[in-house]
């Protein structure tokens, strides 16, 4: 008898086995990217650089899908409710992920229950910048001007619930003044109009601001993280500047549905960390104003996700920021 369960065994054993060398390696045909925001704002210029050189490492074309709108909810959105294939990923952010479940009422995906953390790519500090041409100088002159003329200025935004809407309710509440705030339908057309001088106070990624900072269109006032951008080492953060505590930033995770195989997960994940890994991609990552996280596993991921949904939920509500 134990003897014929031994044989039935190795029978099944052995037609699993050749059932899974039968599956065609992943992945046979072109992936989808979905970047939840406009074209032209630093995680879908960064998503870009990525994706081409995934493609070759995958052997098939990474195909970028911009679906802005929402903060990022209807891209997000769109990746929780696709085929658990691996074959459609997201580029998710603070604001897909932690931000806006404390500014919306009530979401259409759960940010941890209806993905699958792959890879946390880079981290993304945010900078503190205005027009050229206003009269300030410094985090000093530029309170002392805002407080002076309450709702007179206002502050952009990629749109309601992005990262930039959040960190200027988070500034306006940490400085005490009064500044309105005009969403736009991403980063791109806010920073636009930063440098015409249509809006007065915008947090972006130093990818995007960089450029224009050396051109002399925008000033830098101060980088909201815990130390000096290497890129402008003379910039104070906006705690040296005045604003103690103040922190605000972002990262690149990329996300799939969930329940998508373990397999193709680890492959992702490997393929993506080799990405990251390449000395170019670092160079280049650095000289964007970006972070690059040395290398992560899907579960370190996980951990790393749900500790900022617990980390930024009451940030936000404390700010009285909110999406209805």
């Amino acid at each position: 008898m134990m003897k014929r369960r031994s044989i039935i065994a190795a029978a099944a054993a052995i037609t699993c086995a050749a059932r899974a060398a039968a599956q065609p390696a992943f992945p046979t045909r072109p992936l989808r990217l979905i970047v939840p925001f406009a074209a032209g704002g630093p995680t879908d210029v960064f998503a870009r650089i990525v994706a081409q050189r995934l493609g070759e490492i995958l052997g098939q074309q990474v195909v970028v899908d911009n679906r802005g709108g929402a903060g990022g909810n209807i891209g997000a959105d769109l990746a929780a409710k696709s085929p658990p294939d691996g074959y459609t990923l997201l580029v998710g952010t603070v604001s897909t992920h932690a931000f806006n479940l404390a500014l919306y009422p009530s979401l259409p995906f759960d940010p941890i229950r209806d993905f699958t953390p792959i890879v946390r790519m880079v981290d993304v500090p945010q900078i503190l910048v205005v027009p050229a041409t206003l009269p300030v100088q410094n985090l000093g002159d530029l309170l002392a001007l805002l407080r002076a003329a309450p709702n007179r200025y206002a502050y952009g935004s990629a749109g309601n619930g992005s990262s930039n809407h959040v960190s200027g309710a988070m500034f306006a509440q940490a400085a005490g003044v009064q500044i309105e705030h005009v969403p736009y339908r991403g980063s791109g057309p806010a920073l636009q109009d930063v440098i015409g001088g249509r809006i007065h106070v915008f947090f972006d990624a130093l990818s995007t601001t960089l450029p224009h900072i050396r051109a002399g269109t925008l000033r830098a006032i101060g980088v909201a993280s815990a130390d000096r951008a290497p890129q402008l080492p003379d910039l104070p953060t906006l705690t040296e500047a005045g604003l103690p505590g103040y922190l605000s930033y972002t990262w690149n995770i990329v996300f799939a549905p969930a329940g998508t195989p373990a397999a193709v997960v680890a492959r992702l994940n490997a393929a993506i960390n080799e990405v990251m890994a390449e000395p170019a991609m670092r160079a280049r990552a650095d000289a964007m104003g970006l972070i690059p996280i040395s290398t992560t596993t899907p579960a370190g991921t996980a951990d790393f996700v749900r500790a900022e949904v617990a980390r930024w939920a009451p940030i936000v509500r404390a700010t009285g920021a909110r999406i209805e």
